[in-house]
């Protein structure tokens, strides 16, 4: 059998007025999607279970030290696979605490992989890059085609799909175009 890891992203949560608010420069307003009457509570409660595993506070530990602006680098090229050298970026708030749960989190992975063994053929490896550890998840599966990746440097935290679109960033971008914390 294979075993398969999630990683997620979390970004902040709209209350409901921002959620209904339409972007008229689209064809969809988000006020008409509908969602199921208990989604709301099951995911509160799938947070709740989450959070008990990892003993991270995914609101205050992890999206609490970030910036709510996002950007989102997509380099030219053929629209179809340009997303694979995305990398999305942030500003952080608190790099300490972030630093702390993002070394907790990483801990926790690393334990569940080597439970895996050989088997999971994947591991959290790290690379140093104009003084910055880049990590990334590496998989011996010829059926992953990327290999997600973060960084987070004194006031910026980098995620991509691949260690080289996040290695790019910190060295080449000190300053430049990032989002306001």
């Amino acid at each position: 059998s294979r075993n398969f890891i999630l990683f997620f992203f979390f970004f902040k949560q709209k209350t409901a007025y921002e959620i209904y608010q339409c972007d008229w420069s689209s064809d969809v307003c988000s006020s008409d999607l509908k969602f199921q009457p208990k989604a709301g509570e099951q995911f509160e409660e799938a947070l709740w279970k989450a959070e008990t595993e990892l003993g991270v506070n995914l609101r205050t530990d992890l999206l609490g030290t970030l910036s709510d602006v996002w950007l989102l680098y997509v380099p030219k090229g053929d629209v179809l696979t340009s997303w694979i050298g995305a990398t999305a970026v942030v500003k952080v708030k608190d790099a300490a605490k972030l630093r702390e749960t993002l070394g907790r989190l990483t801990e926790r992975a690393e334990m569940e992989l080597s439970r895996a063994g050989r088997r999971g053929g994947a591991v959290i490896r790290k690379l140093q890059v104009a003084g910055q550890t880049i990590c990334f998840l590496s998989v011996a599966d010829d059926d992953m085609p990327f290999a997600p990746a973060w960084c987070l440097t004194d006031d910026t935290l980098v995620v991509g799909l691949m260690p080289q679109t996040v290695k790019e960033f910190p060295g080449r971008h000190q300053g430049h175009n990032q989002p306001a914390g």
